[in-house]
């Protein structure tokens, strides 16, 4: 699946759509004779799309979270093309081997460095007491402003606990909305580790240059060079050492 639901199907009630009764049919069937094995790959979907998804892809990511709570059915994530053929060759062999992983520990969890969320935690509390002065000063727009900004690090910090408690695909709909609404360093430097240890690349790079748009590429800041530092382990990643180089320069 990628961002779409699937065709819709009138003569297949109660289902939405002839994917989710493919879907469901199979899963009655396993939940029998646990057969047949079902997988479940989706195509990565950076955080833009998902921060306002559209009816489709809104479904795509409920079902999403759907089978990370239920743990009954295999589900990975692909890159492209040659990802998905290596996923569902490896998912075969898997099979044809009896090594397939445990569907209630194929996700696990995703433990964020302690540093980022306790930034985060830290710039909540200083946006707290400066609204709290604002108020009493009767600065209203101002007072709003820090609302806001205490709003969106709170849901940091709420994504960095649903990540550690296993609810990974909760908290990447929480950090999608946030790359996208915030402008705090701190929020996208804890959004960052959070695409980078769950391997969305692409979201990482969006991160990454928003927070150098942010920040200016140009000027001679620690928080441009964590963005930068942060860009070279990106292409390290990916295997560009050319790349690496020039940000390391």
């Amino acid at each position: 699946m990628d961002r779409r639901w699937g065709q819709e199907a009138p003569d297949a009630k109660p289902y939405s759509s002839y994917t989710e009764e493919e879907f469901y049919r199979a899963l009655e069937r396993w939940k029998t004779g646990a057969k047949p094995e079902i997988f479940v790959f989706f195509k990565r979907v950076d955080a833009a799309p998902e921060a306002d998804p559209g009816p489709q892809l809104k479904k795509v990511m409920d079902f999403r979270k759907q089978l990370e709570e239920t743990r009954q059915v295999l589900y990975h994530y692909f890159d492209g093309d040659q990802s998905f053929i290596a996923e569902v060759d490896r998912h075969l062999r898997a099979y044809a081997k009896g090594e397939l992983p445990k569907t209630d520990m194929q996700q696990g969890i995703v433990i964020l460095p302690v540093s980022a969320v306790e930034e985060v935690e830290r710039a909540k509390s200083i946006a707290i007491q400066k609204s709290e002065e604002a108020e009493k000063a009767h600065n209203v727009e101002r007072a709003s402003q820090l609302k806001i900004e205490e709003m969106q690090l709170q849901n940091a910090e709420d994504a960095a606990k649903l990540s550690k408690e296993g609810k990974v695909e909760f908290a990447r709909q929480r950090f999608s909305e946030l790359v996208v609404e915030s402008e705090n360093l701190r929020i996208l430097h804890l959004s960052y580790e959070f695409y980078y240890r769950t391997g969305d690349l692409d979201s990482a790079f969006l991160v990454m240059e928003k927070w150098l748009n942010l920040s200016s590429a140009e000027e001679k800041s620690s928080d441009t060079a964590a963005a930068l530092g942060n860009l070279g382990i990106l292409y390290l990643t990916q295997g560009e050492l050319g790349h690496v180089e020039e940000i390391y320069k």
